[in-house]
Order: C-alpha cells, then structure tokens, then sequence
C-alpha cells in the first residue's frame, strides 16, 4: 500500500491517495472455496452443479440472497452449512454471475469472458466470445435475483448489440428470437427487449412460423398476441392456414385426409384453434381462397359466420355492414386498398353458382360468433 503524507493548514494527517492494488479479492474466495458457509445447487437434478459460496459476500452483494437467507427458505446440512437450490438457472448461467468459468462432464463453459466474478467482485467485463447465447438467460437470472445493476447492463449491451445477437439472417440464431419472446412477452420486467422481439417477428412472420417452438402448446397466448396484431406482415388466408396447422399438431389422433373427419374430429379441431377464430379477418379473404382452402372446415365456423361471409362474396355489400373492421391501422389500411383494387370485391364469373353449389347448412353446435 502507498500512502502520501499532505499536511492541511491545521497540520492534521490525511491520506490524499490509496493504492487499492492490495484490496482483497473475494473471487479468490470463490476459487479456493476456503471458509464457505453455503453450497447452492443450481439447475435440474440431471444437470446440476453445486458451488461453495460464502453467507456474508452473497447478503451483501445481492437483494435476492438478503432476503433468502434470513427467512426459512434455506435450510442446513449435517454439518451446518446452509444449503440452497436454484433449479430454474442453468449452471453455466450462475457461473456466469458468480465465477469466470466451471467444468462439467468435461465440458467448460466459457461463453463470455468475465474480468472477475460480479458477485464476489462487483466487476462485470462482457468481451463478444461468441457466447450470446447466454447473455439472456444470464440476463433472466439476474432479474430474477434482484441483481437490477446487472440486469440493466445486460439488456444495454444486449439491445446494442441486438442486430448481431438477433441475427435473422443465421438460421441457427434466428430461431430462438421467437423462443425467446415467448419467455418474457408477458412480464413487466422484460417489456423494452420484448418489444423489440416483437417488432422483428412482426414483420419477419417465418421466425416464430418456422421455428421449433411454433406447435408448442404452451406458447399459445404469445402466438395469439402475434397473429392478432394489427402490425402482423401476413394475411389472412395465411393465418387461417397456420391456425389449422397449429390445431392439428395438438391432436395426433386426427387423419390427415380431413375429407373422411368425423363431426367428432372437427369439433376436436374446433377446441384447439378457438382462440385464433376471432383473429382472422375472413373478409379480406379471397372468395377463391375461402372456397379452396376454408370451406373445406366449414364445419368448425358458426353457421351466422358463414351465412354472413356467404353474402358478403357474393354481393358488393360493404364488409363494415357485416362484420367489425374497425381494428388496426395497418391490416385496415390493406382492406380499403384490397377493396379499391377489386372494385369492393364484385365476385368473379361463376363464383356464384359455386357459392351456391356448396353446403351452407350443416350446423356445427353452439359456437361462439366472433364479430
């Protein structure tokens, strides 16, 4: 240590300059695990790891383990060492938080490059190494620690850098924009990244279309916020079509020859695309589409629906008569265009016989009739 001697005008000792060189390094702490206290156990038991942590440093440096440790969150082991699991982040990721680098299964997990561990340091150094991958889930655990600092640095760097990390022109990268909207759409926490996901997926619709996650039940209230936004680059015949696709992957048992369905099957269908039904704008469909490609489910719309869709193709009645398209500026602005250029979508020669040769009649149950 290097201190300078300054006298003041009353002749009093002071020290103007420290040399902090010899501070102590808590991430040596970490590396020897000498004295530890804790061992927190992070992620699921078939890819778990156990870190040696220290009480005192964790109170200190993170909100999270405050609270945690002075409540009967955690408990002792036999030897009296507090015990802790985190199965929700990964190891890779808490080491990412807590230490430069770990091995398991012979494997090292390097995927940023840390100055020092930012729990037992404080210092955070993010180097591009090719490890984005990580920057979100580590950006989810240090929110979910109530690590704010760090978070906020995260996202920073994350939304700088967002046209790389996000690259939609990678397919192995782009895949995960979609997977990773559906994660955090709905928290408040996440709500500027969120949006900017949004936004891409807006208007590259094939991100969430082609991506693995796509058939996933679980991802459905993300789907339906995508495919009913007013900004959604498609139309709506495609939708239509990606709504059928969905449905039918939640249920194996159905044939995929539709032509030989039982009312049993279709109202099968029915149940699993019900939420999309109110999303789509059939009235900006064409009436060669709806004959091709609806009318072969006309089993899972209501029968008002239909009636109401069969007289709007097949006279020049204004669709704001029959059905609500008030909604969205941009899919509005494609309706009163799509209309212009169609001359309000007089039907084509011979549409309506072929209107008229197919089957209106058949009722399929109390349906819930979206206006």
């Amino acid at each position: 240590m290097n201190i300078r001697r300054a006298q003041s005008n009353h002749s009093a000792l002071s020290f103007e300059t420290i040399d902090c060189s010899y501070a102590p390094n808590f991430s040596k702490l970490l590396e020897t695990s000498d004295d530890h206290d804790m061992i927190i156990r992070v992620g699921s038991q078939a890819m778990s790891k156990s870190f040696k942590v220290h009480t005192l440093i964790l109170k200190a440096r993170c909100n999270y383990f405050k609270t945690a440790l002075s409540t009967n969150w955690s408990k002792k082991d036999s030897s009296g060492r507090v015990t802790f699991e985190k199965p929700n982040i990964e190891p890779s990721v808490f080491a990412l938080i807590l230490s430069r680098v770990i091995n398991r299964s012979d494997k090292t997990y390097n995927i940023c490059t840390l100055k020092n561990s930012y729990i037992y340091s404080g210092q955070l150094k993010i180097e591009n190494s090719g490890g984005d991958s990580d920057l979100f889930e580590m950006y989810l655990a240090a929110d979910e620690l109530l690590m704010t600092n760090l978070a906020e640095s995260i996202r920073t760097h994350i939304l700088d850098n967002y046209d790389r990390i996000y690259n939609t022109f990678d397919d192995k990268i782009s895949t995960k924009v979609y997977d990773h909207y559906c994660r955090i759409y709905n928290s408040q926490n996440f709500q500027i990244l969120a949006s900017r996901l949004k936004t891409t997926l807006l208007k590259q619709p094939k991100l969430f279309l082609s991506s693995t996650s796509f058939l996933n039940s679980e991802n459905i209230d993300a789907l339906v916020r995508l495919l009913g936004h007013d900004d959604l680059e498609m139309c709506e015949i495609e939708i239509w079509e990606e709504a059928i696709r969905w449905g039918c992957a939640q249920d194996v048992s159905l044939s995929k020859e539709f032509s030989r369905w039982s009312n049993k099957e279709f109202e099968s269908l029915q149940k699993k695309i019900d939420p999309f039904l109110a999303l789509i704008r059939f009235y900006e469909i064409s009436s060669v589409d709806y004959f091709y490609k609806v009318m072969p489910y006309k089993q899972i719309l209501r029968k008002e629906l239909r009636k109401d869709l069969k007289k709007f193709y097949l006279t020049e009645m204004d669709p704001a008569l029959l059905f609500n398209c008030s909604r969205g500026s941009k899919r509005a602005d494609k309706l009163r265009e799509s209309l212009i250029a169609e001359d309000s979508r007089s039907v084509e020669p011979g549409e309506s016989q072929i209107l008229n040769d197919i089957g209106w009649e058949a009722d399929c149950g109390n349906r819930i009739y979206y206006d």
